[in-house]
């Protein structure tokens, strides 16, 4: 959110997260309507299922929708909190006077050289003769001048770059020749004033009391107070122009939050669903056992996989019960077939019987 932030100097960066968010959204939709799909299919098949998915999905949903539309309400205050602090005047102000400053000792640095042009100027007319330039006495002149200045280097050349005089640089490191423009512009009298390097100022003048007679003067900058001065006219060109463009940003900046908080909530939804399956999922197929074995289908036991540990005890447990219910059935089936069998086994021999049969008790009395 910064102005000189990478992403609000290249709106194609915000272009990118602004496609990013759109396609994230779309897919999340696409496997919520999906899930929605699956929920009416399901209802059709089995009411019963699909009412008791429904219900853990509104559950989780709302547990995941709570906080989820909390957190965004409180990043979008956040949100326009800081665009309001960007874009307010407090920093507006700050931004523009520290500008102020920076134009002022630029301003203050450049006015300094061009009085050194002046000067040396004014010593080389005190020993220049008849306009001809005697370098031995302008060099003398300029040598004791030099000194009380701040000056780190002075060429005297004509239009060819020929150097008449060099001052504190006998190799001539940094003498640089105009360019054909320059001279159009210092032969007007003016002063062409420029950065040479990142440690000095440069200031082309031509002498106009001297045929085809021209000087360079170099001048040494304090380079971390340059380095601030240029970050700060930079900062104020960047700021300026994302100022003018901020309803711009503010709205793309906008769009990507909602989108993003749509994604949040999207996804807070998604884990709704899928909390609701993992629960479901085990508690329908309970039920679906549950109505096989009533039919007498004691093969109808449940898958014991699932990812919560509690849930596999309960599948657990029930098959158990599935078991011991089958077994106790067998053992009563087995039991009433062996009671059949003897019914049926004293039916047939009393039926042979060809005289009648008197039942007694233990105490010999008789008894019908």
């Amino acid at each position: 959110m910064l102005p000189n932030n990478d992403l609000v100097k290249d709106p194609r960066r915000l272009q990118f997260f602004l496609l990013a968010d759109v396609i994230f959204v779309i897919l999340l939709i696409s496997i919520i309507v999906r899930q929605i799909v699956l929920i009416l299919v399901r209802r059709r098949k089995s009411y019963d299922e699909s009412r008791l998915y429904i219900k853990f999905v509104n559950l989780f949903a709302a547990m995941a929708l709570g906080p989820a539309i909390g957190l965004v309400i409180i990043t979008s205050l956040f949100f326009n909190l800081e665009l309001r602090t960007w874009y307010g005047d407090a920093v507006r102000d700050a931004v523009v006077n520290s500008n102020i400053v920076a134009r002022n000792y630029e301003n203050e640095i450049q006015a300094e050289i061009v009085s050194d042009t002046q000067l040396i100027m004014r010593e080389i007319l005190k020993v220049s003769q008849n306009n001809e330039v005697n370098i031995q006495s302008i060099r003398t002149a300029l040598s004791e001048f030099i000194n009380l200045r701040t000056i780190s280097s002075i060429y005297i050349f004509n239009t060819e770059g020929n150097i008449y005089l060099s001052l504190k640089d006998p190799d001539n490191k940094n003498f640089s020749v105009p360019s054909n423009e320059i001279f159009k512009i210092v032969n007007q009298n003016r002063v062409y004033i420029f950065q040479l390097n990142k440690n000095s100022i440069t200031a082309y003048k031509k002498i106009n009391f001297l045929n085809d007679v021209y000087m360079q003067v170099n001048r040494n900058l304090n380079t971390n107070i340059w380095d601030h001065i240029s970050a700060t006219k930079e900062a104020f060109e960047i700021y300026t122009m994302k100022e003018e463009e901020s309803s711009g940003i503010q709205i793309t900046y906008s769009m990507i939050f909602v989108l993003f908080s749509i994604c949040f909530i999207l996804v807070a939804i998604l884990i709704g669903f899928n909390l609701a399956s993992n629960l479901s999922k085990p508690i329908t197929n309970l039920i679906k056992s549950a109505n096989k074995i009533s039919e007498g289908n004691f093969d109808a036991k449940v898958s014991e996989a699932d990812q919560f540990q509690e849930i596999k005890v309960l599948l657990s447990s029930y098959n158990k019960m599935i078991s011991e219910i089958e077994n106790k059935q067998n053992e009563l089936i087995s039991k009433s077939q062996e009671d059949e069998e003897k019914r049926i086994f004293i039916e047939a021999i009393l039926s042979l019987l060809t005289i009648g049969v008197i039942s007694l008790d233990k105490n010999f009395n008789m008894y019908y």
